[in-house]
């Protein structure tokens, strides 16, 4: 569900891209905080992720001015992005389900790490349950 960025919270699972024209990553995690400057420089490196989006954005508030998500990623990193660095047409609203059944067939039992491997690498927790 895509959400305007004031409707963001602390503890939301959000995914988005930023407006940076050469960063095609989507961005997934958990919003731990928000912070000025001077909080988001604690967390990530702003100053170098402002002069990459500048290079494609027309007008920037200054790194300095602008109020920042810190998002927890995946893989436990967290990083800082200025609320303006997003783009607004991706920024969603993830609803976690707690727990959903998927059944994958034909998959030799030495297989199975890499599927649950796979599904961890883009950003879907699992777990491997043996019906044997």
């Amino acid at each position: 569900m895509i959400i305007d960025s004031k409707n963001v919270n602390v503890g939301d699972r959000i995914s988005f891209k930023t407006i940076n024209a050469y960063d095609t990553n989507l961005y997934t995690g958990n919003v731990i905080g928000f912070g000025d400057y001077q909080v988001a420089k604690g967390y990530y490196d702003v100053v170098t992720m402002y002069f990459e989006i500048a290079k494609t954005a027309s007008s920037l508030i200054p790194a300095e001015e602008s109020i920042y998500m810190l998002v927890r990623l995946p893989n436990s990193d967290t990083i800082a992005i200025a609320v303006n660095w997003v783009e607004p047409t991706t920024l969603s609203l993830i609803t976690v389900t707690e727990h959903q059944r998927i059944t994958i067939y034909n998959v030799p039992a030495d297989e199975i790490p890499t599927v649950l491997q796979l599904l961890r690498d883009n950003n879907y927790p699992c777990a491997h349950e043996s019906n044997s």
